[in-house]
C-alpha cells in the first residue's frame, strides 16, 4: 500500500506548475526564468529551439491592437510580456479579447504589462490581445513550463 501511495504522490508532484500563475519576479528577470522551478525542483531550463513559435500581428483598423499567439509543444504554465528593445516593460494585455484566461502581472513597478496562466490545464496554443502604447516599437517574449522539472525560456 505504501508503494502505491508513493507512486501517486510522485505523479502528482511531477505535473505541478504554480496553479495560479507565475510569481511577479519572473517578469523582472531578463530571461524570465521560473526561479522556483530552477532553484527548488532541480528543473532543467532550455532556450527555445523551435519548440515554440511566438507571433505578433497588428490588427488592421484596431488603433494599436496586436494579436499575440504562442504555439508549440504542450505546456501548463506561461508568462508573456512585451518590452522595448531596451527591455523596458510596456503595453497592456486585454482579457476580454483573448482566447485564454490569464492574470496580469506587474513588472518593474509597471502594472498589467505581462500575463501568466491561472490554471494547470495543458495548452498547446494561446492567443492574447495586446494594446500597443509604444507605436510599434516592441518585442514580445515568453516562457513556458511543461512540468515541475522542465521549462523553456527566451521564446521570441
Amino acid at each position: 500500500m505504501l508503494v502505491v501511495c508513493g507512486v501517486v504522490t510522485l505523479l502528482a508532484v511531477g505535473s505541478m506548475t504554480y496553479p495560479s500563475g507565475a510569481p511577479s519576479q519572473v517578469c523582472d528577470d531578463v530571461s524570465m526564468t521560473p526561479t522556483y522551478h530552477a532553484q527548488n525542483c532541480q528543473a532543467t531550463g532550455v532556450n527555445n529551439d523551435d519548440q515554440y513559435i511566438l507571433t505578433a500581428e497588428p490588427v488592421p483598423g484596431s488603433n494599436g491592437r496586436v494579436k499575440v499567439t504562442l504555439t508549440g509543444d504542450p505546456f501548463m504554465g506561461f508568462v508573456v510580456r512585451a518590452t522595448t528593445p531596451g527591455e523596458e516593460n510596456l503595453g497592456q494585455f486585454i482579457a476580454k479579447e483573448s482566447n485564454v484566461e490569464f492574470q496580469t502581472m506587474s513588472c518593474t513597478n509597471l502594472t498589467n504589462v505581462a500575463v501568466t496562466h491561472i490554471d494547470r490545464k495543458p495548452k498547446s496554443s494561446i492567443t492574447l490581445m495586446w494594446n500597443d502604447q509604444n507605436n510599434g516599437n516592441y518585442i514580445f517574449q515568453a516562457t513556458t513550463v511543461q512540468n515541475i522539472t522542465e521549462y523553456v525560456i527566451n521564446i521570441f
